[in-house]
């Protein structure tokens, strides 16, 4: 398992390294391609039950959000609220349609709207990140944080870790893990600051750094409470030794947008 996972990190990284210091429209090709198989998978896990039109409708308006966030910059980037309202009219005017009435329903409709944001809203801040000055420099600097975060959690984890984090959502995950993931970012994100000379004071690159790893740390927990809700292991098989595109998305889509606002 080790070792698959860093043969598809060595290919994997790269290629996304590579798509991102190209820019556009490399980048928002693949930022598009990257929502909609993670739109995929969350389609797969949440509508596994139900109607499939039900799950395009979800694969449409996730796509359609994305496209829009991130390509055609239409009306819809300045008023979101309006595109998820319509998202939740689409499907509660389906759900009327076929005369379903029970607890289920008003479930489905919430993860019908989480999902949208989650798969076809988030990853649109790698976008925006990469749009500002040295945005290049900035992406590569949010990566290492919570690359840097995972690595230092498992490690540590594993050779350290007694006290459970959060047993009910993610047994593996350590208190001993989580510390070291905070300690091991803080080291390797400062360290790669002083290298770019980036022009923030400590303090300011300190908080950054922790409330982004948090933040990362919050988006893996996230995913795991989703994929147990829906008794699912792996959210797809793309990555071998990772999973899915959300499996190894989903500390930072929680922490792109915390690290954007800060940057900002």
């Amino acid at each position: 398992m080790l070792k698959q996972r860093i043969f598809s990190a060595l290919i994997a990284a790269p290629v996304f390294l590579v798509a991102i210091f190209l820019g556009d429209p490399f980048f928002q090709w693949m930022l598009v391609f990257l929502s909609v198989l993670a739109a995929r998978e969350y389609r797969n896990m949440v509508f596994q039950a139900h109607d499939n039109a039900e799950g395009l409708l979800f694969l449409g308006s996730s796509f359609l959000l994305c496209f829009n966030e991130i390509i055609a910059h239409t009306f819809l980037s300045n008023d979101i609220l309006i595109f998820l309202f319509l998202v939740f009219f689409t499907f509660a005017l389906y759900q009327i349609r076929k005369n379903l009435v029970h607890k289920d329903v008003m479930s489905l409709l919430g993860y019908s709207i989480l999902g949208v944001i989650y798969c076809g809203y988030l990853i649109s801040y790698f976008y925006k990140l990469r749009q500002l000055e040295n945005g290049f420099i900035l992406i590569v600097f949010l990566l290492l944080i919570i690359w840097t975060s995972d690595t230092a959690a498992y490690f540590v984890g594993r050779f350290l870790g007694k006290i459970p984090l959060h047993p009910q959502v993610s047994p593996k995950k350590t208190v001993e893990g989580s510390i070291g993931s905070v300690v091991g970012s803080l080291c390797i994100g400062l360290l790669y600051a002083y290298i770019q000379k980036l022009q923030y004071s400590l303090p300011f690159l300190v908080m950054l750094i922790v409330i982004t790893n948090i933040a990362g740390q919050i988006g893996d927990l996230a995913e795991s409470l989703i994929k147990r809700s829906f008794h699912v292991k792996d959210s797809g098989n793309i990555l071998p030794g990772h999973g899915g595109v959300l499996d190894r998305f989903d500390s930072i889509l929680f922490a792109a947008p915390i690290f954007y606002f800060l940057i900002r």
